[in-house]
């Protein structure tokens, strides 16, 4: 019960108490107590992942969690522990941002650009904090052999011709910034 009602009020303060302006994403995809039907679990694990912009933001997610965690434990008479892995928004850096879309166009692909930042979470956002970086996306999708799932869904799966690709998109992303280099 503790598991459940957790979830509920952490998905409700993000609801009712976060700016709907600004972009968050709070999600659970594990939630898991006791081993039988008929007895009352003694532990139970919750594991998600938040996702926003801007340190305030992530901090104060973190403060929310674990109000709701500390109040739902005392209200049915348990305890909690909690961990977290706190990451950072990708930010690319607009100078890589034009080589990678002038490698992209002459690798023979598409350039499509987001029309929203995205919540995507990625450890490659640690690279982007130290060095100028490009983040993109490489459409795998093709309804004629019935891949059109997304990334973590269970039936998720990848053209592999898109492998071509974006092999040959790296390459030239590789390229472009050794030319680059040479010019400064």
């Amino acid at each position: 019960m503790m598991t459940a009602q957790f979830a509920i009020e952490a998905k409700t303060a993000v609801a009712t108490q976060w700016n709907p302006l600004v972009p968050v994403v709070l999600s659970f995809g594990m939630m898991h107590a006791g081993e039988v039907q008929n007895a009352i679990a003694d532990e139970g694990v919750v594991k998600g992942t938040f996702r926003t912009f801007g340190e305030d933001a992530v901090l104060w997610l973190k403060n929310m969690l674990e109000q709701r965690a500390e109040s739902v434990a005392k209200s049915f008479g348990g305890t909690y522990a909690s961990s977290y892995r706190l990451g950072t928004a990708l930010l690319n850096d607009a100078g890589a941002v034009r080589a990678a879309a002038k490698a992209v166009t002459e690798s023979g692909a598409e350039v499509q650009w987001l029309e929203t930042p995205s919540l995507a979470g990625e450890d490659f956002a640690l690279y982007a904090e130290q060095i100028p970086c490009a983040y993109a996306f490489l459409g795998i999708r093709n309804e004629t052999l019935g891949i059109v799932h997304p990334l973590h869904h269970p039936c998720f799966d990848v053209d592999e011709h898109a492998l071509k690709i974006g092999a040959a998109m790296h390459l030239s992303f590789v390229l472009e910034g050794l030319s680059q280099e040479d010019e400064v």
